[in-house]
Formats: C-alpha cells, structure tokens, sequence
C-alpha cells in the first residue's frame, strides 16, 4: 500500500511487509544526502557523523514504521502486523523500529 492511503474502521487489520523499503541508492538526493552525512567536518566534530548503511537501515525502518502505524492509529485500533522478511529478525533492523512495534 503506497503512502497516503487512508483507512478507516475495519478495514486494514493487516499489514503485510514484504521486503525492507530501500531507498533507490543511484538517487542523485540520496547520493547527497549521504555525501553530507559521512563527510560532513562540523558533523564530524561534533561526533554525529552517520555512516551510509546505518542511515540507509535508519530511513528503510522509518519508511516501514509509517507502513505498519497504518493500522494503528490510536490506543483503541487494533491488528496484525506481519514481517515477512527475516531481515526483520537482524537486531540492527529489529532495533530501529519503535517501542510499540517492538
């Protein structure tokens, strides 16, 4: 299911991951992105610097919390949320996901 798609009352109990949201790594943004994180000097000095695989797991494990926060909106939503990737089970994947999802 693409971003913006809105689901109300019953339906979307279920959200099914298969595969992890990658971003196209030839993008020329993210060639950008990822040139400012990893060789940025003030980043560095201040010992924030990311490096390009944590940044690409970081925003593919955002991109699949939005996914899956689709069917859980608020305390009372319920449903099921299957991983079906076991890249899911790596801790370096695994850890980036928020607490709820956990």
């Amino acid at each position: 299911v693409a971003e913006g798609v809105e689901f109300s009352g019953h339906y979307g109990r279920c959200i099914m991951l298969m595969g992890v949201p990658y971003q196209e790594v030839l993008s020329d943004v993210l060639k950008a992105r990822l040139d400012y994180l990893v060789h940025d000097d003030d980043l560095r000095n201040e010992e924030r610097q990311v490096g390009d695989k944590e940044f690409l797991t970081f925003d593919a494990m955002r991109m699949a919390s939005q996914c899956v926060g689709r069917v859980m909106k608020d305390k009372g939503d319920y449903g099921v949320l299957v991983f079906a990737d076991s890249r899911y089970s790596r801790h370096d994947k695994w850890s980036k996901l928020p607490d709820w999802i956990q």
